[in-house]
């Protein structure tokens, strides 16, 4: 059964779609990546019942993490609000799909897939997705008991912004994927490769949309 199928299903009849392991297929970045066999992933963004942000206004995303009472597997749900047709609603799904792939060791699809767009950034080196995924692998193998800290033994930087920058090429590539404007790509491109240290990616997505 398809993703699309499972989240059509999902949004029509309130019946969340199942965890998903093993290979699998990014839905807004296209990226296929290796989830670790013990961890499960779904989608909940834009759920009438699921998602926990329909009380805001603004557009959010995060990857919530859990653990499975019976199975001690760890579920990542990408949760997402977002409104339709704008810039920022197609790229908030691609950025936690970018958070996803740090956390679960798949940095290095990410940056193949942001090299076969043409684009290289210096927050995603070949080095960093390497270590980071070996690193992450690790980490996941022996789990810390509080899942909240799972982000801060995995993202490992020295700039808090690093992350979310890494995250924002998923919403790039996001972006590339839902055949945006070339204007707009570029301009989160040139933000991604130039930012000095301060994450300015929402504001900046919410300025395009004007």
């Amino acid at each position: 059964m398809s993703n699309l199928y499972n989240r059509l299903a999902y949004r029509l009849n309130g019946t969340p779609p199942p965890w998903q392991e093993g290979q699998i297929v990014l839905s807004a970045t296209g990226i296929p990546i290796e989830v670790p066999s013990n961890v499960q992933i779904r989608y909940v963004g834009n759920h009438p019942f699921e998602s926990k942000f329909l009380k805001y206004e603004r557009q959010l995303g995060e990857v919530i993490r859990a653990r499975d009472k019976k199975s001690g597997k760890i579920q990542l749900t990408i949760d997402f609000k977002t409104f339709r047709g704008d810039v920022e609603a197609l790229s908030i799904p691609g950025h936690e799909e970018g958070h996803l792939c740090h956390l679960t060791g798949n940095l290095m699809a990410l940056y193949t897939e942001a090299g076969r767009l043409g684009y290289r950034f210096r927050d995603l080196s070949e080095d960093y997705a390497r270590e980071s995924d070996q690193n992450a692998k690790e980490v996941l193998q022996n789990p810390p008991k509080d899942l909240e800290l799972l982000c801060s033994f995995i993202f490992r930087s020295g700039l808090l912004v690093t992350p979310e920058s890494i995250a924002d090429i998923g919403g790039l590539i996001a972006l590339i994927k839902s055949g945006a404007d070339a204007r707009v790509i570029n301009i989160v491109a040139e933000e991604i490769a130039n930012h000095d240290g301060f994450w300015r990616m929402p504001e900046l997505l919410r300025s395009l949309n004007k």
